[in-house]
């Protein structure tokens, strides 16, 4: 029996909700070329006084994969003492739009991590009825989004970090302590190199979402 709110037939289109394959296949997403999480992707985006700045299309061409964000207060002004919501808009590696609330302290230095893995980024603003910097930076954190829905860790195989040289290969396996995010669909590495590569393999069924396949 063909359920409606699963399934659709128009002017000779088949559209499905979700689509999971029977058998699990074998993923590999790469990620070449990747950036340090010390590269800034945004900085001092935001001016002394500021009350709402937008961070727009620099960021989502900037992101070379799916990772969640560092947020870094690099300067505030005099006077300053409550802390200052960041809101981020975007896209992740699974195609999903999603969006992320996060409190960034008031202190010079303060740093706050992302959970969700961006691939692209539209926006990352500051609520302005909250707290004032002088200036924000944005980088890269260090959880990598999977491009493909994973049920559980067990069908996680590996994250293989290459060097930029082409050598070096680092592999571990897919899940150390709390190295893999189910809801978020990501895994950590710290301290990724600039310009290396990252590997990671699992088993997925290709897409699932919402528990409805």
């Amino acid at each position: 029996m063909v359920e409606i709110s699963k399934y659709g037939m128009r002017d000779g289109v088949f559209n499905a909700r979700a689509l999971k394959l029977g058998q699990k296949k074998i993923q590999i997403d790469n990620y070449i070329a990747i950036q340090g999480s010390n590269v800034a992707l945004v900085a001092s985006a935001a001016t002394p006084g500021d009350t709402a700045t937008a961070f727009t299309n620099a960021v989502g061409t900037q992101l070379s994969c799916p990772r969640n964000v560092k947020i870094t207060n690099s300067g505030i002004d005099a006077g300053v003492t409550s802390g200052r919501y960041m809101i981020v808009k975007g896209y992740t590696g699974q195609g999903a739009y999603a969006e992320e609330k996060l409190l960034l302290k008031a202190t010079t230095g303060s740093t706050v991590h992302g959970s969700i893995p961006f691939a692209h980024i539209s926006s990352i603003w500051q609520v302005s009825t909250v707290g004032t910097y002088g200036t924000v930076s944005v980088y890269p954190g260090p959880k990598f989004g999977l491009t493909e829905y994973i049920d559980d860790e067990g069908d996680g195989l590996y994250l293989r970090e290459i060097s930029n040289a082409g050598v070096g290969i680092i592999s571990t396996p897919f899940k150390i302590g709390t190295n893999f995010s189910k809801p978020y669909q990501t895994v950590t590495r710290i301290a990724a190199v600039t310009g290396s590569t990252i590997a990671i393999a699992y088993r997925s069924r290709f897409q699932k979402r919402n528990g409805d396949v």
